[in-house]
């Protein structure tokens, strides 16, 4: 299991416009489960999602899979979160892939975005 702490500093506004800055400690918990484990005591598989909200699975030592305990009602909710945290890391991939490279032209921005229609059109 991996417990690690975070510490944050938030701040509560108090009445009469006054802030007080509140450092929140905050620990997270993981537990792993090789997939050798989840094969032979699939059982405990839901104990543990309910006594940590979260198990990663591990394949050869290497984290492949992770479950989520769903709270109830929130399915698309999660499942919304969970994609949009994919999107921005593939994103953040993209620009980090291209941010060494030269800005395009206007012409160069024109002709990406003609190629896309005819390759679009040719495949319907």
């Amino acid at each position: 299991m991996d417990f690690s702490p975070h510490t944050k500093n938030c701040r509560r506004t108090n009445s009469g416009n006054r802030v007080a800055a509140v450092k929140v400690t905050i620990f997270s918990f993981m537990n792993f489960l090789t997939k050798n484990e989840l094969v032979a005591y699939p059982s405990s598989l839901l104990g543990k999602l309910s006594d940590y909200g979260e198990i990663a699975i591990t394949d050869n030592g290497k984290p492949t899979a992770l479950l989520l305990q769903i709270p109830d009602g929130l399915f698309n909710e999660t499942l919304k979160a969970v994609r949009r945290v994919k999107a921005m890391k593939s994103l953040n991939d993209i620009w980090a892939k291209t941010k060494d490279l030269p800005p395009m032209t206007d012409e160069e921005i024109e002709t990406e975005i003609q190629a896309a229609r005819a390759e679009a059109k040719a495949a319907y």
